[in-house]
C-alpha cells in the first residue's frame, strides 16, 4: 500500500509540475522553432499610408525591389499592411537609408511608423 501512496504522490507531482511549467515550456517550444524553422515570406493583402510623397506610395514597400520606396513627406506618417490569415511574425527586413539631397549630402529625414494587421 505504501508503495502505491508513492507512487500517486510522483505522478501527481509530475502532472502538478508540467501543468505548472506548461506555458514555459510552450514558449520553449515556439521560439526553438522559430529559430530552426524556415521563415516564408508573407506579403500584406493591402497596404496604407496615412501620407506619402508623388511618386512614393505605400506599395513599393512591398514589391520586393531595392530601388523603389515609400516616401514620408511627414515626421510621425505611417504605414498599415493587411493580411489574409493570422501568422508568426520571425523576421522583418526593413531596408532604410537617408535621403540625399542633389549635392549628394543628407537631407533632413522623415521618421516613420509602421502597422501589422
Amino acid at each position: 500500500m505504501t508503495r502505491f501512496l508513492v507512487v500517486l504522490a510522483v505522478v501527481l507531482a509530475l502532472c502538478a509540475g508540467g501543468f505548472l511549467l506548461m506555458p514555459a515550456g510552450r514558449a520553449l517550444i515556439e521560439d526553438t522553432r522559430d529559430k530552426l524553422g524556415k521563415a516564408k515570406p508573407v506579403t500584406p493583402m493591402s497596404t496604407e499610408a496615412s501620407a506619402s510623397v508623388p511618386g512614393h506610395p505605400p506599395k513599393d514597400t512591398t514589391d520586393g525591389l531595392s530601388n523603389r520606396y515609400w516616401g514620408a513627406p511627414v515626421t510621425g506618417a505611417s504605414v498599415t499592411y493587411t493580411f489574409r490569415k493570422p501568422f508568426r511574425l520571425v523576421d522583418v527586413i526593413s531596408p532604410t537609408a537617408r535621403p540625399r539631397s542633389r549635392s549628394g549630402t543628407p537631407s533632413r529625414h522623415a521618421r516613420s511608423r509602421w502597422t501589422w494587421r
